[in-house]
């Protein structure tokens, strides 16, 4: 297992990646090393952190690196400070820098693939929110999406209340009244896509049961499932919570059929 850091863009965007390696006492898929050595375009997941922490979080707090091996995936993690995964106006692109920037430089110097089916994104709680934004935003470059404890209806409630206690919503979202509606607006987003004629991501949401956005996930799951989207939904007896998290990591790629 190979873990690299790197920083990619201008506002630099710090980056942990993994990339997993050949194991001769537990081949992947069967294969020999020079098959493995000579087929370098590995499936890649993009993990996002949850508000307030940073590309190491899912190294620190859970067993992805083992799970990356495990299913021969690699695991690309970016830093978005407390962005939302959203373009400020004015000021930081933070999906521009990751979706179009780390995008590129991921697919030129990492062995990855950069075939749909071959890529995936997925978050916790604020990326949870992005990973949803990003494959809603580029249906075209991720088969499936997975969102864990995703903080999914942030921008709604702050359309609707103005409450920015907890985040300065007010920088991110700047264009309150017009936020209902918008590409911010994942619930009508999501609606939007399906009536394109896009190709739509598979959908994995979970949330545990007694986290303070089950009800915001669930509301999710049923405008998805009404658009013609594809859902997988897991829930477990869990509050907003690492252990939980670790566990869906895993379900999650399980998920892939990786």
């Amino acid at each position: 297992m190979a873990r690299l850091q790197f920083y990619v863009g201008q506002p630099l965007v710090s980056v942990d990646a993994i990339i997993p390696e050949y194991d001769e006492r537990n081949p992947q898929g069967g294969l020999t090393r020079a098959q493995y050595e000579a087929n370098r375009s590995l499936p890649v997941l993009f993990l996002l952190h949850g508000a307030f922490g940073n590309s190491a979080d899912w190294l620190r707090h859970t067993r992805i690196e083992m799970f990356a091996q495990e299913h021969n995936m690699a695991v690309v993690c970016p830093s978005a400070q407390n962005s939302f995964y959203t373009d400020w106006p004015g000021s930081i692109a933070w999906e521009k820098e990751i979706m179009e920037n780390l995008w590129a430089f991921a697919q030129r110097y990492l062995p990855i693939s950069d075939k749909r089916e071959d890529c995936y994104v997925a978050g916790l709680s604020m990326g949870g929110y992005g990973a949803l934004k990003f494959a809603l935003d580029y249906p075209e470059r991720f088969c499936a999406v997975g969102s864990f404890s995703g903080a999914l209806n942030v921008p709604n409630r702050y359309a609707q209340t103005g409450d920015d206690s907890f985040l300065p919503l007010g920088h991110i979202f700047p264009d309150r009244e017009n936020l209902s509606g918008s590409p911010q607006d994942l619930y009508a987003w999501s609606q939007t896509l399906a009536r394109s004629g896009k190709p739509l991501p598979k959908v994995y949401l979970s949330c545990g049961t007694r986290d303070g956005l089950y009800d915001a996930n669930t509301q999710m799951r049923a405008v998805l499932e009404t658009a013609g989207y594809d859902v997988t939904w897991d829930e477990g007896d869990f509050e907003h919570e690492w252990r939980f998290w670790d566990e869906q990591v895993e379900k999650f790629l399980k998920w892939t059929g990786r």
